[in-house]
């Protein structure tokens, strides 16, 4: 497979209901482990159901691709590169 060459900017999406602990561990992993490309992070939090932030979520795309996780997903170095290599 080639290697494909991918430009920002990404919209990240953290998701959740309250924020935890766990939040931040998730916000810091991202920070520690995207680097190389142009990113932003938005939380969207509230007390509705997971679908319905991740809904407002979806209205606020503001780039070509994105990226949706939950609060208590903690990134690996190399995270998006594995995805990024799947995009036409």
């Amino acid at each position: 497979m080639t290697k494909k060459t991918f430009r920002g900017p990404l919209d990240i999406f953290v998701i959740c209901y309250e924020r935890s602990p766990a939040m931040e561990l998730c916000l810091e992993s991202i920070r520690q482990c995207t680097t190389h490309i142009e990113h932003r992070i938005s939380v969207i939090e509230g007390k509705r159901s997971a679908a319905e932030n991740r809904n407002i979520a979806m209205s606020r795309v503001s780039s070509p691709w994105f990226v949706m996780m939950d609060d208590d997903v903690v990134v690996t170095p190399g995270w998006l590169d594995i995805m990024l290599e799947h995009i036409d």
